[in-house]
């Protein structure tokens, strides 16, 4: 991206699975922060498309009501021959983003999802923080790819120190990497 600087903040690739992560005592030296998590299955378990969940972050260990997204989700499933448009909203959630899909635990192997999250303007105390994401979903054994785009507002002016992914099982392999991002 031409005029932006990106630079490592925090890398973690898990060894175990667990139910949520933080990344705390993040630098408010940075314009804008870029949240990637990615992962793939190593764990054979039979499962089904119902096992999809919906990642959540929360910003600086806040579960009141004051998130809010809107995702547009977009499905091809080439065992039925469908594909799926979708839409979701939600104006007083407890936590941003519900709607980046990432796999969790219990999915079986060849399936793969990155999640990318840009959070604008997190160390400013004049304005609520907005943030887009990204998600993308492929996998063999459901003959299914998704893509989902959603935009979220963490209604608050406070800066943002610390995120937690959370909401589902993160397998062993995850990756959670946080680059702060300046403007040129």
């Amino acid at each position: 991206m031409a005029g932006y600087t990106y630079e490592g903040i925090h890398q973690t690739i898990l060894s175990f699975p667990t139910n949520s992560f933080t990344i705390s005592d993040i630098p408010q030296t940075f314009t804008d922060l870029r949240l990637v998590i990615s992962s793939a299955r190593s764990i054979t378990t039979p499962s089904s498309n119902s096992d999809f969940r919906d990642m959540g972050l929360r910003y600086n260990g806040n579960s009141a009501s004051n998130y809010s997204h809107f995702a547009h989700q977009i499905s091809n499933n080439t065992f039925a021959s469908t594909t799926d448009i979708q839409y979701d909203q939600n104006t007083s959630g407890t936590m941003a983003n519900q709607q980046f899909q990432i796999i969790p635990i219990t999915l079986p192997p060849q399936l793969y999802s990155v999640v990318m999250v840009d959070i604008f303007n997190y160390s400013s105390s004049a304005y609520n923080k907005c943030t887009f994401g990204r998600t993308i979903r492929v996998g063999s054994d459901f003959g299914q790819s998704q893509m989902v785009h959603s935009t979220a507002r963490y209604n608050s002016t406070s800066a943002i120190t610390s995120i937690t992914a959370m909401n589902i099982i993160f397998s062993p392999g995850t990756k959670f990497t946080l680059y702060g991002i300046l403007k040129g």
